[in-house]
Parts: structure tokens; C-alpha cells; sequence
């Protein structure tokens, strides 16, 4: 039974790996007009590389804000919901995070 659900979970996320890239690349490069500008072209993938390098697209700023308002919230019910169990290590690593997000959000603002 063991080896049965191990070897089914290790061809689910071997597909899962294996297929992630090649999709992932797919879509950046419908989103950023890879798809409609390099089809013809003699060599496509370079095209299309070049097309994911310099047209893809990022967050914008109300992306990154609610996404910084959803960090800051989800971090205050967790300390709410375990300040007891929660260690010094926990707050540096939630500081941290706080900050990544801040810096993000104001680096894509200028």
C-alpha cells in the first residue's frame, strides 16, 4: 500500500515539475506578446526569450499593496491566535518579511 501511494505522489509531482516550466514560460509569453510577435520567426524560442526579458509583466502597485495589506493582516491574526507559542525568531523572521514586502511595494512606486 506504501509503495503504491509513494510511486503514484512521484509521478503526480514529477509531472507537476516537469510540466511547470514549459507552461509557466507559455503564459509569460502570451502575456508579454511573444506568441503573436514571434510566430514566423526562424528561430522562435530566442524570440521568445527575448520577448519574456523585456515585455513581461510585473505587479503593479495595487497588486503589491494588497498583497502587503494581506501579509501585515495574516501575520497580526497569527500572533493573535498563538502569542504564546510565538518565539523571538518568529518575530526577526516576520520583521523581515514586513520589510521585503515595504521595500517591494515602495520600489515599485517611483
Amino acid at each position: 500500500m506504501y509503495s503504491s501511494t509513494a510511486a503514484s505522489a512521484a509521478v503526480l509531482f514529477g509531472c507537476y515539475e516537469f510540466f511547470q516550466l514549459p507552461v509557466g514560460r507559455y503564459i509569460v509569453g502570451t502575456l508579454s506578446g511573444g506568441i503573436e510577435g514571434c510566430v514566423g520567426s526562424s528561430n522562435f524560442d530566442v524570440c521568445m526569450q527575448t520577448y519574456i526579458d523585456t515585455n513581461s509583466p510585473g505587479p503593479t502597485a495595487q497588486a503589491q499593496l494588497r498583497a502587503l495589506i494581506t501579509n501585515l493582516y495574516a501575520v497580526y491574526i497569527r500572533l493573535q491566535d498563538i502569542a504564546a507559542d510565538t518565539t523571538t525568531d518568529d518575530i526577526s523572521a516576520l520583521i523581515r518579511a514586513w520589510s521585503v514586502s515595504i521595500a517591494s511595494y515602495i520600489a515599485n512606486m517611483q
